[in-house]
């Protein structure tokens, strides 16, 4: 991994596991499909750094390491928990998958897959990641971000979070 300041690069990426992953996400397959406890040996927070520089924009996974999951959201790469034994059934190399945002379902082999996000981690999101809403904020960055979530909570009917209202992007895997 080489890394210049905040810039790394995603050129390492599972090069020994998967050696094409990089050429993959860089042609578009830009969702990857894990098992249990992903990230687990890479709490380091370059790890989801790299991945998105890699073009990764999500990650499907039964469960995430913790302190990975938590650098995950603070830089803004969107983690999806999915505990569902047909999804990864479906989810095969090569299968086209959705994820739709504002519906909060993962479109799989004509199926639809719901998930849920917490509501700080759907803030942190929504802005860019940690950096992006301490840059905005600064010091009452937490505060900011919980009053996200509350609102959220309360207006849970339309999906979104008044206060970093980003629009995120469906993204799509065709591996």
């Amino acid at each position: 991994m080489q890394m210049d300041g905040k810039r790394v690069s995603g050129r390492g990426a599972f090069c020994y596991y998967r050696p094409e992953f990089y050429d993959k996400c860089q042609a578009g397959s830009t969702v990857l499909v894990a098992g249990k406890c992903f990230g687990s040996g890479s709490s380091r927070e370059q790890a989801p750094l790299v991945l998105q520089s890699a073009g990764v924009q999500c990650i499907i996974a039964r469960s995430y390491a913790f302190i990975y999951g938590r650098n995950q959201a603070n830089n803004g790469l969107l983690g999806i928990r999915l505990d569902d034994d047909r999804f990864y059934e479906l989810a095969l190399e090569g299968v086209e998958l959705t994820v739709d945002m504002e519906r909060k379902v993962i479109l799989c082999a004509g199926r639809e897959f719901p998930f849920v996000l917490d509501p700080i981690e759907e803030a942190l999101l929504r802005a860019g990641g940690l950096i992006s809403v301490y840059e905005k904020y600064g010091t009452t960055l937490f505060r900011q971000l919980q009053s996200a979530a509350n609102r959220s909570r309360i207006n849970s009917s339309n999906g979104r979070l008044d206060l970093f209202p980003v629009e995120t992007p469906s993204v799509v895997q065709d591996w």
